[in-house]
């Protein structure tokens, strides 16, 4: 008899989910950036062990408080994809951040309630601070919800997380598999490969270049040895298109070549990667 549990990971932006669902799955298949909301694709990463087979949801962090110029409609978009997540979900996996007590992880947690849906509380950067913090925290959380497991974690260090996965493989639910035993992601590889060089934009530039500026795949090519990719990245100024093209093409030819490194060992094959940068609707946020 198989089983089959779908997971959406939620939380505050930078709360570490997109680290966890990387670590969990044992593959990179989402962004990890210190930028909020860089999670903007809803990417599932697959788990298959024995008879159990787990699907992990990584959700945008929900953004609360006052927003930034530009930034409401995309906010709405990626916060009712968020919601939408948790709804066709199984179990709900709450991560907070144990360096940010605040009003917000609060008022998730009662949204989290109010959904009806099983959860479950992971306290995440354990190592980041002491026990007089934290076992008070998680004393707080579980009074404004009854979660079912309450487990505290370091998703850098690994600390914490196989107990973690092993509850989650012991409460899975007798289902048939959704996906075939082999896939580790629904995502496309298109959209893999979009998500990389993402990331590479939002580490390399940090606060230069908008959140919300994006790739786009614009020619797929493969053979058994070679991928050839010819990627767009689309900004909304004229400034941000100089900022990442760098002098001379330094800065396009670095993200280059950190993304196909990175793409290589994705897909086990040899990739010649060709980026382009324009100026043109990219989502918010251009004058």
């Amino acid at each position: 008899m198989t089983k089959c549990s779908i997971i959406a990971v939620v939380g505050l932006p930078n709360s570490g989910k997109s680290t966890l669902a990387n670590l969990l799955v044992g593959v990179k298949i989402s962004i990890i950036s210190p930028k909020p909301q860089t999670t903007r694709t809803q990417i599932r990463g697959i788990i298959t062990e024995g008879n159990i087979q787990l699907i992990f949801i990584d959700t945008s962090g929900i953004l609360t408080g006052k927003l930034g110029p530009g930034q409401e409609k995309l906010q709405r978009e990626m916060s009712r994809a968020a919601w939408g997540g948790m709804q066709s979900a199984d179990l709900i996996l709450l991560m907070i951040d144990a360096e940010k007590r605040s009003a917000e992880s609060i008022e998730l947690c009662k949204k989290i309630a109010r959904e009806k849906i099983p959860a479950i509380l992971v306290v995440n950067k354990i190592d980041k601070i002491s026990p007089k913090i934290l076992l008070p925290l998680v004393t707080e959380l579980n009074a404004v919800h009854n979660f079912a497991a309450t487990f505290m974690i370091s998703a850098t260090t690994g600390s914490g997380v196989d107990d973690l996965k092993k509850y989650l493989l012991e409460n899975a639910k007798l289902s048939p598999w959704i996906y075939a035993e082999d896939e580790i992601t629904d995502a496309p590889s298109r959209v893999i490969a979009t998500e990389i060089t993402r990331e590479k934009i939002f580490l390399k530039f940090h606060q230069e270049v908008p959140y919300f500026s994006h790739v786009e795949t614009e020619k797929w090519e493969e053979d058994e040895k070679r991928l050839t990719i010819h990627q767009t990245i689309v900004v909304g100024r004229e400034s941000q298109k100089k900022i990442i093209v760098g002098r001379a093409g330094a800065g396009i030819k670095e993200i280059g070549m950190v993304a196909r490194k990175e793409m290589e060992q994705f897909f086990d094959k040899k990739v010649n990667l060709f980026l382009f940068v324009k100026v043109g609707v990219g989502g918010v946020g251009q004058e």
